[in-house]
């Protein structure tokens, strides 16, 4: 079982025994040489296609396999941002709190387990320029880039101040890939099959170790603070929140930029002949797309759809832009 509390000795020290039993190898159990089909979906679109209605079955192809390489990407950022946040937003707090030898045991394994996903979600992307004839530093001009945006730099000083936003993003990205596995699994037989079994080991993993930022959120809130500390923490989420949102947003735009491209490949030539649809679509109905009825977006930049943030931020009384 995972433990809910960073305190429990017993639950903790099976779970990592779990974890490490189940713990899967980058190059041995992925099958890499299935290679990419280069006329299947990587991300499942709803109706709209994103914010692309009435695209043509040729059109929507390429849109998800923009989107599922964006998939990618965000996560991979996200999991290549911790590493550089490991000692302001999990060394120093450990070392602050009375904790049990296993949250570090657990902790180091964690910070493993997301390297190892980061990798993965990388070679992915590379093989897919390869198969379809793509400079990786073009393809990277239309995806999500975290690293020195204003985005991590407010999550890192939250860090350096002794918040906890780090953890409340990290908690959202973990609960998002799983949703993001359960939408490509109910599509299986469409979804190109390395991207389905790349995704299904992540997940798998994710599921094992999703409740370690909870945990780490629960050492923070146990720790006795200042006024000062106090007020940062009762903001964290609140932050994390606003942080992340205009990101996602933002980066979406990139597609514009699949139009200097046109000529690099066809599947930038599909890309640019969409921007047409997005900019067609009534702004009210793009907007309440994005908020509320995208796969993925949505997920990502609606607080009212990360249903296992609502309990830890009842029990914190953390602010949130919803009531808890």
């Amino acid at each position: 079982m995972k433990s809910k509390s960073p305190f429990d000795d017993e639950a903790l020290h099976l779970q990592l025994l779990v974890q490490k039993k189940h713990g899967w190898d980058l190059e041995n159990d992925i099958p890499w040489d299935l290679g990419i089909k280069t006329d299947a979906f990587l991300a499942p679109l709803d109706e709209d296609a994103l914010v692309f209605p009435g695209a043509s079955a040729e059109q929507r192809i390429v849109i998800s396999q923009l989107l599922g390489l964006m998939v990618n990407q965000t996560i991979s950022e996200m999991e290549s941002s911790m590493p550089k946040l490991k000692l302001l937003a999990w060394e120093n707090k450990l070392k602050a709190y009375p904790v049990n030898p296993e949250m570090f045991e657990l902790g180091e394994l964690f910070y493993e387990e997301e390297r190892k996903h980061a990798l993965s979600f990388i070679r992915y992307q590379e093989l897919f320029c390869k198969t379809n004839n793509i400079e990786p530093h073009e393809l990277n001009q239309l995806l999500p880039c975290a690293l020195n945006s204003n985005f991590m730099k407010a999550i890192t000083w939250n860090a350096e101040q002794g918040g906890a936003s780090f953890w409340w993003l990290v908690a959202a990205v973990e609960e998002v890939s799983v949703q993001i596995f359960k939408s490509v699994n109910k599509c299986r037989k469409e979804v190109d099959p390395l991207y389905y079994h790349l995704h299904q080991k992540h997940a798998e993993e994710e599921i094992r170790h999703e409740n370690y930022a909870f945990l780490m959120l629960e050492v923070d809130h146990a720790q006795r603070k200042n006024l000062k500390q106090n007020l940062i923490n009762k903001t964290d989420l609140l932050l994390a929140e606003s942080a992340a949102t205009p990101w996602v947003l933002t980066e979406l735009t990139k597609i514009y930029r699949a139009r200097d491209l046109k000529h690099k490949s066809p599947f930038f030539e599909i890309l640019a002949s969409c921007i047409p649809l997005m900019e067609n679509m009534d702004k009210r109905r793009l907007i309440k797309n994005l908020y509320k009825d995208s796969p993925y977006v949505s997920w990502l930049v609606n607080p009212n759809m990360k249903t296992k943030h609502h309990e830890m931020q009842k029990k914190t009384g953390a602010l949130s832009w919803v009531s808890a």
